[in-house]
């Protein structure tokens, strides 16, 4: 019998070109708005810089991307009759013990991996890159803050996770497996943000989630580490005052302290990890005995398994070639950008 909702899972030929439309929409939709701010100056016969500097259209831009992944997904998973609620692995509790730990390994990520990226970015900027960190809305106020945790936290932990590991990094994983899944996923994910300066944090936080969403087989338990992670910037930036940092190393003991907190970074978050696993190893013990008592199908196991079709090979493998090479076009344009 047809239902509007057949498929339950997700295939390498769904994660290749949600990838291209997810590097694609937001530029698209990017490109619309700019259109229509020229031609809101031209018909009001005011510069340009006037309606870019108003506030609202400065709230604006902080949600275009986020609207662009919304539209991809469920139109996507519209169009292809997917129960993405099911095949994203939405529908997998989180324990709070789960999410405690989550939440710790958000942080310890942030916190001690914070040097080394502060090291990279020096060294990144020694080329003449030069980004500015400063955010167009001051977190500060109450709406400024509302503003941010929506659209800096709520909808990117939300909409990147059903993205990038619900349908990117389960597609990676039946055709090539759970190691190359992760990387390659965290890959793209950075590309994805189509920034220099935020590349090899992106990598190793979206390393993190990947892994995270192996490991517990719920997408829950990866929004909850992608908001944590954001959330805790957004708190950072009002504690600051969203004050650029000027950061130098020149000294020796500049750089030990950078490979000191690194070390002490992979022992935390590895730790905290296998405190994770271990609550959820249990957790899902427990939900073996539980669906054996009322002899219903067998829990979710999470498997290495590799999706040998061959039929996916070649067409959908020029889909995301397509889109990382786009995606890297947009990084190189970024770094050309900011150069001085």
């Amino acid at each position: 019998m047809n239902t509007n909702y057949e498929k339950k899972e997700y295939s390498f030929k769904d994660s290749a070109q949600v990838f291209l439309f997810a590097i694609l929409m937001p530029q698209i939709i990017g490109l619309i708005f700019l259109i229509c701010i020229v031609a809101l100056a031209n018909i009001f016969n005011v510069n340009y810089e006037v309606i870019t500097e108003n506030l609202i259209t400065k709230i604006i831009t902080l949600f275009l991307a986020q609207v662009g992944f919304i539209i991809v997904f469920f139109v996507y998973n519209k169009f292809k009759r997917i129960n993405f609620f099911t095949a994203t692995k939405m529908n997998i509790k989180v324990s709070l013990k789960q999410a405690g730990i989550i939440v710790l390994i958000a942080a310890a990520s942030l916190f001690l991996f914070s040097p080394l990226i502060n090291l990279i970015d020096y060294v990144i900027s020694l080329t003449g890159y030069s980004a500015s960190t400063t955010l167009p809305v001051d977190f500060r106020t109450v709406g400024g803050f509302i503003v941010g945790l929506i659209s800096l936290a709520v909808l990117p932990a939300v909409f990147e996770e059903l993205i990038f590991r619900g349908i990117v990094y389960t597609g990676l994983q039946k055709k090539f497996g759970v190691k190359f899944a992760v990387i390659f996923s965290a890959i793209l994910f950075a590309l994805m943000h189509t920034s220099v300066q935020q590349t090899f944090y992106q990598v190793i936080i979206g390393v993190i989630l990947a892994y995270v969403f192996y490991l517990t087989g719920s997408l829950l338990a990866t929004i909850i580490l992608h908001f944590a992670n954001n959330f805790i910037i957004i708190v950072m930036n009002v504690i600051t005052g969203g004050a650029e940092s000027d950061i130098s190393f020149v000294s020796m003991g500049d750089y030990i302290s950078v490979i000191f907190m690194t070390i002490l970074g992979v022992i935390a978050v590895f730790i905290l990890i296998e405190f994770l696993k271990k609550i959820t190893e249990k957790k899902q013990q427990k939900e073996k005995i539980e669906q054996e008592h009322f002899n219903t199908s067998a829990p979710l196991q999470i498997l290495e398994e590799v999706d040998s079709d061959s039929n996916e090979n070649s067409i959908y493998t020029r889909y995301l070639v397509t889109g990382v090479i786009i995606a890297v076009l947009l990084w190189i344009f970024d770094f050309i950008s900011y150069l001085t």
